[in-house]
C-alpha cells in the first residue's frame, strides 16, 4: 500500500489538515529485529538504499537521538517534461530525532535534490504473521510533486529492501 496525499486528515492525525505526506506499507518475510538492523546499518543501507536505477556509494549513520545519518548515491531518475534522461549523484542527509529498537526510527531527511526541503521520515515495525510490517511515513514535502516523486522513489528503495531483507 502507497499513498501521497495532500489532505491526510483522515489517515494520519499526527500532520496538520494541509500536510503533504506519504504513507506506504510493506510485509516483509524477516524478523524485526533483522529489518531495524538492516535499515539503521550503515554497511547494510549501503546494499540496498536508494531508489530503482540508483546504486548508494556512501553511507554513514550514528544510530542515536541527535546523531546524524548520510547517504550518497548515483543513477538516472526518470525522464521529466521531456528531459533526456541523465545520471546524477544525489546526496541525503540527516540527524536521527527518536530511535527505539527494534520497533521505530524517526529522522529528518534534508536532500540535495530539493534544496531546503528539510521533511520528516518516521519509520514503524510490527511484528505480523511470523515477519515484520514496515510502515514508512515520510512528511512535511513543500510541494505536490515533491510529495509524488518520494513516493515513486521510496517504492523503489523498499523494492530493493524487500529482495536484500528476505533474501
Amino acid at each position: 500500500m502507497s499513498t501521497a496525499v495532500a489532505n491526510p486528515a483522515a489517515t494520519n492525525t499526527t500532520a496538520p489538515p494541509n500536510a503533504l505526506h506519504v504513507h506506504i506499507s510493506r510485509f516483509l518475510r524477516a524478523p524485526r529485529e533483522r529489518v531495524f538492523a538492516a535499515w539503521t546499518s550503515a554497511d547494510q543501507m549501503k546494499q540496498w538504499m536508494g531508489p530503482a536505477n540508483f546504486t548508494c556509494l556512501e553511507t554513514e549513520s550514528d544510530l542515536r537521538v541527535g546523531g546524524q545519518y548520510r547517504v550518497v548515491m548515483r543513477g538516472t531518475p526518470a525522464p521529466r517534461n521531456g528531459e533526456a534522461p541523465q545520471e546524477i549523484t544525489s546526496t541525503v542527509t540527516g540527524e536521527y530525532l527518536e530511535v527505539r529498537p527494534p520497533e521505530l526510527v524517526r529522522y529528518n531527511w534534508n536532500p540535495t535534490w530539493a534544496p531546503g526541503e528539510l521533511s520528516v521520515v518516521t519509520l514503524r515495525l510490527h511484528e505480523e504473521n511470523g515477519g515484520t510490517r514496515l510502515e514508512l511515513v515520510h512528511e512535511g514535502f513543500a510541494t505536490v510533486e515533491s510529495a509524488n516523486g518520494h513516493n515513486v522513489g521510496w517504492n523503489g528503495v523498499l523494492d530493493k529492501f524487500a529482495t536484500f531483507i528476505e533474501r
